[in-house]
């Protein structure tokens, strides 16, 4: 069970740190059109140049660093605790 808890682990933390990563990597790019006055986004097939527009841009990628950043803190008890309620819950399954 140990190897199992371990392993769950480490992937939420890759994957933590891979959405901090692409939402780094689009944040860049989406605040450097938000700074920029000349710059024009599409939303919907229009051209639109107004700071709102811009600003949807940036939303995104602050919600993958942010889910990113939660799932970077996840600790070992937690996985833990998860995989000793569902081994719990198939074992009274399995022996009914």
């Amino acid at each position: 069970m140990q190897l199992l808890v371990r392993v769950y682990a480490i992937l939420t933390i890759c994957v933590g740190l891979a959405f901090i990563i692409v939402g780094l990597l689009m944040g860049f790019d989406a605040l450097s059109k938000v700074l920029d006055p000349n710059s024009i986004v599409i939303v919907n097939g229009i051209e639109r140049s107004d700071n709102g527009a811009k600003a949807m841009f940036l939303i995104f990628p602050l919600i993958l660093v942010s889910i990113g950043f939660v799932l970077c803190r996840l600790r070992y008890a937690y996985w833990r605790l998860r995989v000793q309620k569902i081994r719990g819950f198939i074992n009274a399954f399995l022996h009914r």
